[in-house]
């Protein structure tokens, strides 16, 4: 039992700081309301969690599913595929050379190689061209790459970024990336 002023303040101040983290994590779960965290400098350490050691994979995106989408309706009906943060990707992993997983992976961990997320482009929407997935021990790591809005969603343990490409870096990824595509039919508008 309290018997002074102290033990009073001290019971008052729990209070108010169990109110705050659950108000704090209230407004964290309204924000992200599912989406990807635009908040670069806040989530930009997500990158660093990219360790060098692990398994890395490359998966091609389907055709566009909004300016291509006879093509992307015609790829999901005859191919494998797996959808991913609601989108959708060929379920087989693309053969990537080893010199190039290691140039794909320094771009990807580099957080110098992105910056703030600038708004919705006007390309039609946000669609994964490719996703590459890291794993590090128990932890996933995957980069959907939408070429087309020069952006990344990084989807972590526990929480995603979504940030634009600097362009020093997306002319390297692209001509990287252009090497591998394998199951995407010839781009033509739908």
């Amino acid at each position: 039992m309290c018997k002074n002023r102290l033990c009073s303040i001290l019971k008052d101040l729990i209070v108010i700081l169990t109110v705050v983290l659950l108000l704090s994590l209230l407004i964290r779960q309204i924000s992200s309301n599912g989406q990807p965290d635009t908040r670069f400098e806040e989530n930009k350490s997500l990158f660093g969690e990219i360790v060098r050691e692990g398994q890395a994979v490359l998966y091609e995106g389907l055709p566009h599913q909004n300016m291509q989408k006879s093509q992307f309706d015609d790829e999901r009906k005859k191919k494998k595929t797996i959808q991913l943060y609601g989108y959708s990707s060929y379920e087989i992993p693309l053969e990537v050379s080893e010199e190039d997983k290691v140039k794909i992976k320094a771009t990807l961990k580099d957080s110098s190689s992105f910056r703030q997320w600038r708004g919705e482009k006007k390309c039609g929407g946000f669609h994964p061209d490719y996703l590459a997935e890291y794993h590090n021990g128990e932890a996933t790591y995957q980069f959907l790459i939408c070429l087309g809005c020069h952006e990344v969603i990084l989807c972590g343990p526990n929480r995603s970024l979504r940030c634009d490409i600097h362009e020093k870096s997306y002319e390297e990824l692209k001509a990287l990336l252009k090497k591998y595509v394998k199951n995407r039919p010839t781009q033509r508008e739908s």
